[in-house]
């Protein structure tokens, strides 16, 4: 939900390219950190992968 707002905050506002898209890769990394840290603590369920899905 915070993505959608974060990326129209930055579409609409004004400032540089080169900052727009600073903003954007550090949300990102943000999120995949959380993400990761999440994954790592247990609070999310790791996926189980089968064999047909590894052999596609």
């Amino acid at each position: 939900m915070a993505a959608p707002l974060l990326v129209a905050v930055l579409f609409w506002s004004g400032g540089s390219d080169e900052e727009r898209l600073a903003w954007i890769g550090g949300a990102a990394v943000v999120a995949v950190g959380a993400f990761g840290a999440a994954l790592s603590l247990g609070l999310i369920p790791r996926p189980v992968i089968g064999r047909p899905a590894v052999a596609f």
